[in-house]
């Protein structure tokens, strides 16, 4: 055989087709920026040889997704916004609530934790994927820095800070049509304009405003990103739990602000709280109506007893001060009267009148007991007159005469039986020539004398008293029941009628207008619906 004769030129045509075979079938699996000529004809089938093509590595699909970012950022210009000079771009916006906290009356703010989600169209952004692999390609923060993004913005937004534990909290998606996905988590205290006429049976609506901060509406308007409901769109945690407050309602707004520079598009989200009154029921409305009953109980309390009626009506008048101060501290110092503050004011005023209502019966008691000393005072004159013309043996002074003496006795008699009859009167009389004086104190009534050891005994009060009662007695009769629940000596000794009446008054008037300001105030401040 003949070696000029050899195919020589087989031996290095066999793996250049067997190495381009294999760079076709690469080629199927690859992304690129740009449809294959097969793509753009519209044929979509996949031929046999496709189908059984090996799976590619995960290093390789990594290669070519380096590949396909690094190719959609080359010329990639993030300082220009989308469509720009052909139409307006729409962005939509929609939310996720995780949490809320407590609504702060004093700095009148409200705080939220959520998840801001955008969504826009980038041409830009567009990449082909192979047919049996178009998922979206999802990237990290770094990539956020080098695209363009909406300059959103919230608009009543006191403070605000982004998640990085453990690491930053943002999400970026790009779809092979160019669509753009973005979602980040936020913390943000936000203005709320609050009305506390009727606090706390108010019910508070707080927005949210987002807004375009550097385009205006002719180049970037917001849309709520509407799928089905309103719950949809601006989503709340189903174990969103506020300890004071309830939302009832969400409010969904688009709207356009118009400014000295022009129009800007903007999104408000507003959010129905309707406050939870149990917590008050409790601190408040509860302790202040007890407060408020407990200083009645001194209308059944002897006026002769200023210790205890004096002593219940200033701790119960310092309890509502005390309660009405922690009632207002967590509020702001408004101008306006709110429905607490009417409340809190009725139940001190009533406090105070039980108060004053024993300044007056201690008035009229006061008047009785000044005739009483009166009538005391007149009686020892002429007992210390009596001393005067008896000596200690009860011998008339022998300096009298028979008549002086006569017309003596005769004037004491006459003033006892006056004393007698007088149903006020509080001593029963006894003859003079019985009675003497303690040289001491000659205003006290002594009624027996030692003549041995020249001394006396002073009477017990309860003698005193006991003696007053059969006088009493005897003249009016005994009374069919007590004029108050707690007399140490079972019935009034120097309280007047006139100030058992208004005692008696206060016992049915005080409960009575209290029942009835009270129902008032909770049928004109009192909500449609009471939330515990």
């Amino acid at each position: 055989m003949r070696m000029d004769l050899f195919p020589w030129w087989q031996i290095w045509i066999w793996p250049a087709l067997f190495t381009g075979l294999l760079a076709s079938n690469n080629t199927t699996t690859a992304y690129s920026t740009e449809p294959s000529s097969r793509e753009a004809a519209g044929t979509n089938r996949v031929s046999d040889d496709e189908n059984q093509s090996p799976t590619p590595s995960w290093r390789e699909i990594a290669r070519n997704k380096s590949r396909l970012v690094k190719d959609l950022l080359t010329d990639y210009d993030k300082r220009i916004r989308p469509f720009t000079g052909v139409s307006p771009l729409e962005v939509r916006v929609d939310m996720f609530i995780s949490n809320i906290w407590a609504i702060e009356e004093a700095r009148m703010d409200f705080t939220i934790d959520m998840y801001l989600r955008q969504y826009w169209t980038d041409p830009r952004l567009r990449f082909y994927a192979p047919l049996a692999n178009k998922e979206a390609l999802t990237l990290n923060r770094q990539t956020i820095d080098e695209i363009w993004i909406p300059s959103t913005y919230f608009f009543n937004a006191k403070k605000a800070y982004f998640h990085d534990v453990t690491t930053e909290n943002y999400l970026l998606m790009i779809q092979p049509n160019g669509d753009v996905f973005y979602s980040v988590r936020l913390t943000i205290t936000m203005a709320c304009k609050l009305t506390l006429q009727q606090f706390p049976h108010d019910v508070q609506k707080c927005e949210m405003i987002v807004e375009s901060y550097g385009y205006q509406a002719t180049d970037v308007f917001y849309r709520w990103n509407s799928r089905n409901t309103t719950n949809d769109v601006v989503y709340i945690a189903e174990d969103l739990e506020m300890p004071q407050f309830k939302i009832t309602n969400i409010e969904l707004e688009e709207r356009t602000n118009i400014y000295n520079i022009g129009p800007h598009s903007a999104l408000a989200a507003k959010f129905t709280f309707h406050r939870r009154l149990g917590y008050y029921m409790i601190q408040t409305y509860i302790p202040s109506m007890l407060t408020v009953i407990i200083s009645w109980f001194s209308f059944w309390i002897s006026p002769d007893s200023p210790p205890a009626r004096v002593g219940l009506g200033i701790t119960t008048v310092l309890t509502m001060i005390t309660i009405s101060n922690s009632a207002r501290a967590p509020l702001p110092k408004v101008s306006y009267t709110k429905a607490i503050d009417w409340f809190l004011l009725m139940c001190l005023v009533y406090v105070f009148g039980a108060l004053m209502e024993y300044a007056i019966v201690n008035f009229h008691a006061c008047k009785v007991r000044k005739k009483k000393q009166e009538r005391i005072n007149s009686l020892s004159k002429r007992m210390r007159r009596e001393f005067m013309n008896f000596n200690h043996d009860d011998e008339l002074n022998p300096c009298l005469n028979e008549e002086e003496i006569t017309n003596i006795q005769e004037e004491d008699q006459e003033q006892a039986k006056k004393i007698t009859n007088n149903s006020e009167q509080a001593i029963s009389f006894k003859p003079l020539t019985g009675i003497v004086i303690d040289r001491k104190n000659p205003f006290v009534l002594r009624t027996e004398t030692y003549k041995r050891s020249g001394k006396t005994k002073t009477p017990e009060i309860s003698e005193l008293r006991s003696s007053t009662s059969t006088s009493q007695d005897e003249t009016t009769g005994p009374l069919s029941k007590p004029y108050y629940f707690w007399d140490p000596d079972q019935k009034s000794f120097i309280t007047s009628e006139r100030a058992y009446i208004v005692d008696r008054f206060a016992r049915i008037s005080f409960p009575v207008t209290f029942a009835v300001l009270i129902s008032i105030y909770w049928i004109v401040y009192a909500p449609d619906r009471i939330i515990f």
